[in-house]
């Protein structure tokens, strides 16, 4: 279709495209940097406006980003520049694994807060997925870094991982009845409000924890529960002892 609008006389080819060769971070959806290369082959009599001029970064970020991205020898020279003047220098820290990068990233903050120069909110860490914030979570806690993620919820705070905590504390306390009543309909058992509530009720008056309660529930969404009881129970039987 592309094609077609490009070179087809009586469409005027009145087109704008604006595109970036130097990315294709929606590769997952199908983006491809090639096609504005293919767009100045199907479209020989193009007007190229390049935007040159960067906003955010400073001289010296640019400087690595043109020395790197010059080595792709299939894409349209440029030279990106800014006002905002040199910077400081680009330090790289090439770690094994996220884990190590995290710690890295962590006992630098730590090594510039003992100085009494700076403070937590004087440090920002950028990453380019959700799931990179885990490490990077984990060693300012063992740190006792205060931070604050933006723009997304913390990993430890995130529904599936407050479930998954929840199966792992039942198994290890089955009278744990905050963590029962958090995964009892997750995934989605049909256990309703009257089933939990006779839940309790049993459950106090057998003088046991729910997980037991739940194993000896017999019908309808009880039957549900029960079977959910029993795999708890095993799991608690299986499960190593903490420490």
């Amino acid at each position: 279709m592309l094609r077609l609008l490009a070179t087809e006389p009586t469409n005027n080819r009145n087109l704008f495209v604006v595109g970036d060769e130097d990315q294709s971070i929606y590769r997952f959806r199908g983006a491809d940097y090639r096609n504005v290369q293919l767009f100045r082959r199907d479209y020989p009599d193009h007007v190229l406006i390049l935007l040159e001029q960067n906003y955010r970064s400073t001289q010296t970020i640019l400087d690595v980003a043109n020395s790197l991205i010059s080595q792709n020898r299939n894409r349209t020279p440029k030279r990106l520049h800014t006002d905002n003047g040199q910077g400081v220098p680009v330090m790289v820290y090439e770690a094994y694994n996220e884990v190590e990068e995290a710690a890295f990233v962590a006992d630098e903050i730590e090594k510039m807060i003992a100085t009494r120069a700076f403070q937590p909110g004087d440090f920002a860490v950028t990453y380019r997925t959700n799931a990179q914030s885990r490490a990077l979570e984990e060693a300012f806690v063992m740190r006792a870094i205060r931070y604050k993620l933006v723009g997304a919820t913390r990993f430890y705070e995130r529904k599936e991982v407050k479930d998954a905590l929840a199966y792992l504390r039942l198994i290890h306390n089955p009278a744990d009845s905050v963590a029962l009543e958090r995964i009892i309909n997750e995934p989605t058992r049909g256990i309703g409000p009257k089933t939990i509530d006779a839940l309790r009720t049993w459950a106090t008056e057998i003088d046991e924890h729910a997980v037991t309660a739940l194993s000896v529930l017999h019908h309808g969404p009880e039957r549900t529960a029960q079977q959910l009881g029993r795999r708890l129970s095993a799991a608690a039987h299986k499960a190593p002892p903490l420490g």
